[in-house]
């Protein structure tokens, strides 16, 4: 089993990253050397030297690629409103939330316009004596019933029907791509299941630094499986089956632009499914404050043609088959 992005790589730690390895309590624990990466030419060539294998250097590829050493992202997708929307059911989710922002404003509104009413009408100038006998009128009794009716539309109307196609109306294995979620402090672990499309066996007693995902080294079924660290690729308008779990704390896997937020949690294996429509380069976020490098938690969603999918799946899968044994 091999890890979805190669070559030499080192993890750059902070200062705050140095002291919390100096007192035993590494933010990225596979990566023993804290060491920061000097900054001249010279020493940029002699990195390759002592740069240390391992899932850290996978992670710091993709975030050089981030800074612009290496692949960018490439939508611009978010603005001063909602990202774009590339996910099958994203039109629904949009229309929810507009609406429950159309109604939002039109009870400030409203409670404003009486706000300032009551201030003006009930002054004490005009009103120099308190009355004391209860208010009569039915205005009020016929506000609250039409926001009971708004309410319950978009409750039974809209929220049902999304949650109950999203979570129970899964798409059939055999015609979706079936992928594990499984993140830690502080990365995305994407196992695929390989050529034979059988995942390994799974276990915490087998999880260490060469093997992230804790496959059994003797189940053939993981043989050809392998982990694309913060890169998901996916097929456009093909489902995609996702089962996500987390190896330590309460995690949440979130891709604006497909509409998706779901917690990943220690113990738990939880199913979601989604599609995309459009091809391109997304950004993934954990929406879940996870520890102090929570910040850059972050991972590239990439939606591909079917082609080019394959591609990328047979050369992951082909280099695994090559390894006699795990490595990062």
């Amino acid at each position: 089993m091999r890890s979805g992005m190669s070559g030499p790589l080192r993890e750059y730690c902070s200062p705050l990253e140095k002291s919390l390895c100096r007192r035993g309590r590494a933010i990225v624990a596979e990566d023993k050397a804290c060491d920061r990466v000097p900054s001249s030419d010279s020493a940029r060539e002699r990195n390759a030297v002592f740069r240390p294998q391992g899932p850290a250097a996978a992670r710091m590829d993709f975030f050089n690629g981030l800074k612009g050493e290496g692949s960018r992202m490439q939508e611009k997708v978010y603005g001063y409103w909602l990202p774009i929307d590339i996910s099958t059911h994203g039109a629904t989710v949009d229309w929810l939330i507009n609406w429950l922002h159309v109604f939002m404003v039109a009870l400030f509104l409203g409670w404003g316009v009486f706000f300032v009413y009551c201030l003006v009408r009930y002054r004490r100038q005009a009103n120099p004596d308190a009355t004391y006998d209860p208010i009569k009128g039915k205005m009020a009794k016929y506000v609250e019933y039409g926001v009971i009716v708004v309410e319950a539309v978009l409750l039974v109307g809209l929220s049902m029907p999304l949650w109950a196609d999203f979570k129970h109306a899964f798409p059939d294995e055999s015609d979706a791509l079936v992928v594990r979620v499984v993140p830690e402090q502080f990365a995305w672990n994407i196992h695929y299941s390989g050529k034979d499309g059988k995942f390994g066996r799974t276990a915490p007693e087998f999880v260490s630094a060469d093997n992230l995902l804790g496959l059994d080294p003797d189940d053939p079924d993981g043989n050809d499986d392998f982990n694309s660290i913060n890169n998901l690729h996916i097929v456009k308008d093909k489902p995609v089956i996702a089962h996500i779990s987390s190896k330590d704390v309460i995690h949440s896997f979130k891709i604006p632009v497909m509409r998706l937020t779901q917690d990943a949690i220690p113990g738990q294996d939880i199913r979601i499914w989604f599609e995309a429509t459009k091809a391109g380069t997304f950004d993934i976020a954990c929406a879940q404050l996870c520890g102090l490098g929570h910040y850059r938690m972050r991972g590239q969603l990439t939606v591909e043609s079917e082609e080019a999918f394959q591609a990328w799946f047979d050369e992951q899968s082909g280099a695994a088959d090559e390894e006699d044994d795990f490595s990062f």
